[in-house]
């Protein structure tokens, strides 16, 4: 037997709607929402008659919509961490070719179970995926350094992901393959010219759809020029 209580140590965080939307009407959908960003965890096990009590940080996030994300998606990356007193949460969602590789990134910063930074979509959050190598076992491209940041110059946040060793594997075979890694994250909180750092270990994924061949809308060529969109809360 197994019992497990989750108490939120952070509010719920939602990025924007939480849904993003593909297709020519926005007819289709994946969404993802991290209800339970950080949270104190108790965990009753009982085995064989021997009950044995633990306790740590536990998450939880959910997924869903009305497509699969294999047909809409080229790949993700997934991360958090708890870093002393800050919860980061990044999710990087890439657009299959068919809508144009577009990138939809989203960004959770907090402290003391405050929301301190909160970021959705290319315009508010820059991304870059370097180091890029192509990982012999899986064939899929994998960035060893990730990097999210969101603000200006008097106030910004960010975020660094730098690869050490991978973790675990799945092959999907033509569907493509899953990744987790364990590694080194930075969060750099720069305010008014200062800098403050800091440092831990984490884990992140990254599930890549495999390659496809590009589909076009009619005759010319063209990708199509619906892309796809991220659903603004209401």
């Amino acid at each position: 037997m197994a019992d497990l209580s989750l108490t939120p140590e952070v509010p719920p965080w939602r990025p924007e709607t939480g849904h993003v939307f593909f297709g020519e009407n926005e007819e289709h959908y994946i969404a993802w929402l991290p209800v339970a960003a950080r949270n104190a965890a108790r965990v009753t096990l009982v085995r064989d008659g021997r009950t044995e009590r633990l306790t740590g940080v536990g998450y939880h996030d959910h997924n869903w919509g009305n497509i699969a994300p294999r047909k809409v998606l080229d790949h993700w990356y997934w991360g958090r961490a708890c870093v002393g007193d800050y919860t980061v949460v990044t999710l990087m969602f890439v657009a299959d070719e068919l809508y144009g590789k577009a990138e939809m990134p989203a960004f959770l910063v907090a402290e003391s179970g405050e929301i301190l930074a909160s970021a959705v979509g290319a315009d508010s959050l820059a991304f870059s995926a370097d180091d890029v190598v192509v990982n012999e076992r899986s064939g899929v491209p994998v960035a060893k350094r990730l990097r999210y940041r969101t603000g200006d110059e008097s106030v910004s946040y960010a975020v660094i992901f730098e690869h050490r060793k991978d973790a675990f594997w799945l092959d999907f075979g033509s569907t493509g393959a899953y990744h987790r890694f364990i590694g080194d994250v930075t969060v750099e909180h720069t305010c008014n010219g200062r800098t403050e750092t800091a440092r831990g270990r984490t884990l992140w994924e990254l599930l890549h759809f495999g390659p496809r061949p590009v589909k076009h809308d009619d005759a010319t060529g063209e990708p199509p020029d619906h892309l796809p969109t991220i659903g603004h809360q209401a």
